[in-house]
């Protein structure tokens, strides 16, 4: 792989493209979010504390927004 500083915008471009596309895989996408909703009402749940709560959503909405 070239050194992306050596490559054109439209090759960095489809580059990060790719690096997108491998992280909107339905499969990983619906594995990740259980496991991250899961952990974090587990903490809750184990440290009475909101930021754990605000941790697990605030990650699925970031995650959704940027696939």
């Amino acid at each position: 792989m070239a050194h992306i500083f050596s490559l054109s915008q439209g090759q960095r471009d489809k580059e990060f493209a790719l690096f997108r596309a491998g992280d909107a895989c339905i499969p990983d996408l619906v594995a990740r979010h259980a496991v991250v909703l899961t952990c974090g009402i587990a903490l809750w749940f184990a440290t009475q504390r909101i930021i754990m709560l605000v941790w697990a959503f605030g990650y699925l909405l970031l995650n959704m927004l940027y696939v």
